[in-house]
């Protein structure tokens, strides 16, 4: 069965619940509140791989996702 945007895989729909879940209530497995989950924090270990794309590829901008609490 082929999968996209219109048609997702099973277990891509039940991450999909993971996240929101972890998202909105935090994780209680590891009794992190919800203001602390998803904070953005992580993407201090990937800003030299982000500077070295935008070099390379004369980048103007970013793509913004939404994975985090803006």
């Amino acid at each position: 069965m082929a999968y996209s945007r219109a048609n997702p895989s099973p277990r891509y729909v039940e991450l999909l619940h993971v996240y929101k879940d972890l998202h909105e209530r935090g994780d209680k497995l590891n009794n992190i509140p919800a203001g602390n989950t998803f904070d953005g924090r992580s993407l201090r270990n990937h800003i030299n791989t982000i500077g070295r794309a935008v070099e390379t590829f004369g980048l103007r901008t970013i793509l913004d996702y939404g994975c985090g609490k803006a």
